[in-house]
């Protein structure tokens, strides 16, 4: 528990606690926008509690504080950027109290004082009403109702930070935009599958999924997950999902946000299930010293055969580096066909460097040329699809 000072007729807030709740509720705060409330965080103070909320009308972020208090409530849209350089540059402890005016009358506007032990006092004129700061979940809609997920924070991070390399950038098709989760088949647990069409990820997690689930977690909603769960802390989190909302909770902080309104393809089908011919092992530090070769365009193919990886440049010649490749269980060693063309296999360069990011060592699980390769690391509840390229 913090060791919360207390006032009673203000608010108090410490400035390394406000310096963390600007980092955390920052993420949901609109840029390039029109509409002066979304620049604003909604402080609601009251005898329990503190509550800190900002929204861009796809994403809520709320932060919860249960020892800040005051004998006297009041709601307040106070700019974002003006409280983040305040819990910047200042320190210890800030005096809050809010004086309210008379705008519709044409008197001052409603402020807030800010001061602090050291002398520092500064006045914030309140431009935009409480009223008026939007909510982007209805009060009505019952989310305690929805049907909920409860996951540790180490493993919610872990399905979403090895899903997110693979979701897609490209604005047409935004249904893979984000983190697709559902249920394994045949099986009540988990699964969180991205794809950028080029490469896809497929997560497992032992927790119990609710039936049916079928939900796009949009990518900003994957970054801000990840920057506000501490995958170190013991309290569980909850994930409530509807139709087109998803509410995650993680102790003092709630965020809200839109699903994509859409349907994801069904991945089940690029999963290979050929004989595989061939197994290739990778690691990052062998792969960057393709790089170079590529001048900068690191889709370029890596033509894998006979326990070399290989790159060429039409301007810089070609390098090669040995991988270790062993034949499949059942599979022929020969690596020639009946025409006495040696097998390869091709894939970008920039995907295998971004793999290498993700699991720093992994095994390719090979079929034909044409086929797409299956990726494993040290998980053996993550994989990988990767498509080939011509070499």
């Amino acid at each position: 528990m913090f060791d919360q000072p207390t006032s009673p007729d203000a608010l108090l807030i410490p400035v390394t606690r406000l310096r963390a709740i600007c980092r955390h509720v920052g993420l949901a705060v609109a840029r390039r926008t029109s509409i002066a409330v979304l620049e604003t965080v909604l402080i609601e103070a009251t005898a329990t509690g503190t509550t800190f909320r900002t929204t861009d009308l796809d994403i809520e972020i709320e932060v919860t504080a249960e020892d800040m208090i005051t004998a006297v409530p009041f709601r307040a849209c106070v700019p974002f950027r003006l409280v983040s350089r305040i819990a910047a540059s200042m320190t210890g402890v800030l005096r809050v109290t809010h004086q309210a005016g008379r705008p519709g009358t044409g008197g001052p506007p409603d402020r807030l004082t800010l001061s602090t032990d050291d002398g520092i006092s500064a006045t914030i004129n309140l431009l935009c009403p409480p009223d008026d700061f939007p909510r982007l979940t209805p009060q009505d809609a019952e989310p305690d109702a929805w049907p909920t997920m409860i996951l540790a924070p180490s493993a919610l991070h872990r399905l979403l930070a090895l899903s997110a390399p693979c979701i897609s950038t490209q604005e047409t098709r935004y249904y893979l935009n984000g983190v697709f989760l559902t249920r394994k088949p045949d099986s009540a647990s988990l699964r969180a599958v991205a794809t950028d069409g080029h490469r896809m990820a497929i997560i497992d997690d032992a927790t119990e999924a609710p039936e049916g689930l079928a939900a796009i977690l949009p990518a900003i909603a994957v970054k801000s997950i990840l920057q506000l769960v501490d995958r170190q802390a013991n309290e569980d989190v909850t994930i409530r999902i509807a139709a087109n909302r998803i509410r995650m909770t993680a102790g003092a902080i709630r965020m809200d946000c839109k699903l994509i309104d859409g349907t994801f393809p069904d991945y089940t089908k690029v999963i290979p299930s050929y004989p595989i011919q061939r197994t290739v092992t990778l690691n990052g530090t062998a792969l960057r010293i393709l790089s170079p070769f590529v001048l900068g365009d690191r889709s370029s193919p890596v033509a894998i055969s006979d326990g070399r990886a290989t790159v060429k440049s039409h301007e810089l010649g070609e390098v090669s580096i040995p991988v270790t490749m062993t034949a499949a269980e059942g599979a022929s060693d020969q690596t020639t066909d009946a025409l006495g063309i040696t097998a390869k296999w091709g894939f970008a360069l920039r995907y295998l460097v971004a793999q290498a990011g993700i699991t720093p060592t992994f095994l390719m699980a090979l079929a034909k040329a044409s086929d797409p390769a299956r990726i494993t690391g040290e998980d053996p509840d993550a994989m990988w699809i990767m498509m080939p390229m011509r070499v």
